[in-house]
């Protein structure tokens, strides 16, 4: 518009010339030059680096409770967890449960994580699509794009409530791709794989604890391909000239619970030889809500059921303190 305009005046001026001065003859008008102008650049998209929760780790997008009724084949309400501790956001997934509105009748469960993150074995084997010998966990599950959905049932009749929850897998692979594909965070200072309980109590009883592990339980569910994620032991300890039978369970990545439980109620608090641990009930409460001592190493999370016998609480919070020594040795 600026060379239209400067062209429009040159004109008049030249024409004002010539009628003024009509013996001159006017001087040439100069060429324009155009001013070159700079190149857009465009500016690079800036790469994520996650966490990316599975449907923005909204349990609400994932599927409607009135599916998983429908599938189960009973009245079922969402089972939310009393405290949030991060574990599966930061591997750029999610999970989500329900239980059954008659008590202790059935639990559903629903995993989507990034298929990068997961065992290829797992995914392509058995254990994800079938029932658990002599246990009443059916688990079915498919790799939509680059998402892994899997769904389990605990219940009595696991088998066949599990084939019923077939089209809920397909309809929730069908919403996967309306969400931004996700993706782990920063997994570093993870116990991936986490540990077995004897590696556990070989490290107590390298540290001055003596220790032996009488039980070993995975916790049922996806297997990631550094290892199992968590593990619930039970371990004899002897702790100040007293001998316990503890209950714990390690959870890579969870360490956010205890500053979940602390964020809620700070009245719960616990410091022990300059470490803060908390008290809480269960994550996902059942009959009875029965305690926990909750530790973390700061990425890591380790919970231990608290004793209500012979004033055997007071060794929870030393043998808490003592698990976590022994696993940052």
């Amino acid at each position: 518009m600026h060379r239209i305009l400067r062209a429009s005046l040159s004109s008049a001026m030249i024409l004002g010339a010539v009628i003024a001065l009509s013996a001159c003859a006017p001087e040439p008008e100069p060429t324009p030059t155009q001013t070159p102008t700079a190149s857009a650049t465009s500016t690079p998209e800036p790469t994520p680096t996650g966490p990316v929760p599975a449907f923005g780790g909204d349990c609400a997008a994932v599927v409607d409770t009135a599916e998983i009724a429908a599938g189960m084949g009973e009245d079922m309400s969402f089972w939310e967890a009393a405290w949030v501790d991060g574990a599966d956001a930061g591997m750029g997934g999610v999970r989500c449960a329900w239980t059954s509105d008659q008590y202790l009748s059935g639990f559903a469960t629903v995993w989507a994580y990034p298929a990068a993150v997961l065992d290829p074995a797992y995914v392509s084997g058995d254990a994800s699509n079938s029932c658990e010998t002599e246990e009443p966990f059916c688990t079915i599950s498919q790799v939509f794009g680059d998402t892994w959905v899997g769904v389990q049932v605990y219940s009595d009749w696991s088998a066949e409530q599990i084939e019923r929850m077939r089209p809920v897998l397909a309809g929730i692979g069908e919403r996967v791709s309306e969400y931004p594909t996700p993706m782990a965070g920063d997994l570093a200072g993870w116990w991936l794989p986490v540990v077995t309980c004897e590696q556990l109590a070989s490290a107590l009883s390298e540290a001055g604890v003596p220790s032996t592990a009488t039980d070993d339980r995975p916790v049922p569910g996806p297997v990631f391909v550094d290892g199992p994620r968590a593990r619930g032991c039970t371990i004899d300890v002897t702790i100040q000239g007293e001998q316990r039978t503890a209950t714990i369970h390690l959870d890579a990545g969870a360490g956010g619970g205890l500053d979940s439980v602390l964020a809620l109620d700070p009245s719960q608090r616990v410091d022990v030889d300059g470490r803060t641990f908390a008290y809480a009930g269960e994550q996902y409460p059942l009959d009875g809500n029965p305690g926990l001592i909750l530790g973390s190493d700061g990425v890591n999370l380790v919970s231990i059921l608290r004793g209500d016998w012979d004033g055997a609480t007071a060794l929870d919070a030393p043998i808490l303190a003592a698990v976590l020594s022994a696993l940052e040795a």
